[in-house]
């Protein structure tokens, strides 16, 4: 109880210390993709709302994992953005959204209910992910190829309606 309790604080600790982008009354701060080196990802399996869900199942596809919370204004707004982005490559077979919260589970499903997110979402309570992946920014996105090498990061809120972000994706698929 006591292990679990420090992994808690822990975990709070680190996302109240991350910087979230910032949000005006009208506009967003919009980030960008930029590419990375290839370096192949290690597994990391993490509880969804059906048990546990590890990112080796979605080797041979082109992958975008991106981390959220709930308290993150931007990503409120990105997330929607994300569902649209589903839809409009659900001809793409070998092409999947995953979504990791950074929250306690309780939230998540509550803001899943509210919100109707249509993602795979991980709950990683204790910052497993954060430490895994050195998240160091909530949003936070990468795009990981076929081969399960990173090729794309994104810190902070994207806008994934728009075609320059979208092109690398449609590369990475075309490979």
């Amino acid at each position: 109880m006591i292990r679990i309790t420090l992994h808690y604080l822990l975990a709070i600790s680190l996302l109240l210390s991350l910087p979230a982008t910032s949000v005006g009354n009208e506009s967003l701060s919009v980030g960008k993709l930029t590419e990375i080196d290839s370096k192949r990802i290690s597994a990391l399996s993490l509880p969804d709302e059906q048990g546990n869900l590890n990112t080796t199942q979605f080797m041979n596809q082109v992958t975008l994992l991106h981390f959220w919370a709930t308290w993150c204004v931007p990503c409120k707004k990105e997330l929607p953005e994300l569902v649209a982005l589903k839809k409009k490559f659900n001809n793409y077979s070998d092409f999947k959204i995953i979504t990791v919260a950074m929250d306690n589970p309780d939230l998540v499903k509550q803001y899943i209910k509210k919100h109707k997110l249509e993602l795979n979402v991980l709950v990683d309570q204790f910052g497993k992910g954060l430490y895994h992946y050195k998240v160091d920014a909530i949003p936070k996105t990468y795009i990981i190829d076929k081969n399960a090498r990173l090729r794309y990061m994104a810190r902070g809120y994207i806008s994934w309606s728009d075609d320059a972000v979208q092109n690398p994706l449609i590369k990475l698929l075309q490979e």
